[in-house]
């Protein structure tokens, strides 16, 4: 699958500039919303902590609370694009994938390399505000590698949920649940060590979290992100892209002949 992504990147490249044209077309803020979208959320979610919740952080400034949660978000809201528009992605194209004007298996990455482009828009906002705060040092060189391993997982994903969309509508809403899940569990607003016993456990068992902590030591501790955490976050990413290459080969022949 790696040599076939190296072999299309062209095609890869140009449907994706054409898809975000189109993702923005009509709308009266246009491109706008990229940045309006993230600082939005951003928004809604420090009311609901900060606010309600009344959560504080001894040691943070508000500045880095903001930061804080803004670099759980940020990653956050990518995966959940990625969750929510691959189980869509093929069905919504499996015209242009019956007429061959491009390969099935582009559909899926086109939708990654979607979300990470919208990504990017929010890193930039937060080494921004990291600079501002005095945070940013050059442990955020660690970022690229970070994203890498996040696009492959993001690709895992994709190719995992796609063809399941296909053949099984409803798993949008069952995405849409699971999202909004790991959302209230992934420690975004809240430490880790606010919690104790099996709660932990829950954190733990949470794929986010390891993302969420790597991108928190790149850009707002300034330091080595944690071995156990790294390696845990290598391995994840691994395992979804086998897992979605794997499945995707299966069902390929099923989702051409799909009516």
């Amino acid at each position: 699958m790696s040599l076939f992504l190296l072999n299309n990147y062209r095609i890869i490249l140009a449907t994706t500039r054409t898809e975000v044209k189109r993702r923005y077309a009509g709308s009266v803020f246009g491109k706008t919303w990229a940045i309006l979208y993230p600082l939005l959320f951003l928004s809604m979610y420090l009311f609901l902590y900060l606010v309600v919740f009344q959560v504080r952080f001894p040691q943070f400034s508000q500045l880095e609370y903001v930061l804080y949660v803004f670099c759980g978000l940020v990653p956050y809201l990518a995966f959940m694009e990625c969750m929510n528009f691959s189980g869509t992605c093929l069905k919504q194209n499996i015209e242009l994938v019956k007429n061959v004007v491009i390969p099935i298996e582009i559909i899926p990455v086109r939708t990654v390399l979607m979300t990470v482009i919208g990504e990017m828009v929010g890193i930039i906002i937060l080494v921004l505000l990291a600079a501002i705060n005095g945070s940013l040092s050059l442990h955020i060189l660690w970022l690229p590698l970070v994203i890498f391993f996040q696009v492959i997982a993001f690709m895992g994903i994709a190719w995992l949920i796609s063809p399941v969309g296909i053949l099984f509508p409803d798993i949008n809403y069952i995405t849409n649940l699971f999202v909004i899940f790991l959302l209230f569990i992934s420690p975004i607003g809240y430490q880790v060590d606010m919690l104790n016993g099996q709660y932990l456990l829950v954190v733990y068992a949470n794929p986010i979290y390891y993302m969420l902590e790597i991108f928190r030591s790149s850009i707002l501790y300034g330091e080595l992100p944690s071995l156990t955490i790294f390696a845990a976050y290598v391995g994840i990413c691994l395992i979804l892209f086998i897992t979605g290459c794997t499945v995707f080969s299966k069902f390929k022949d099923i989702i051409m002949d799909y009516e």
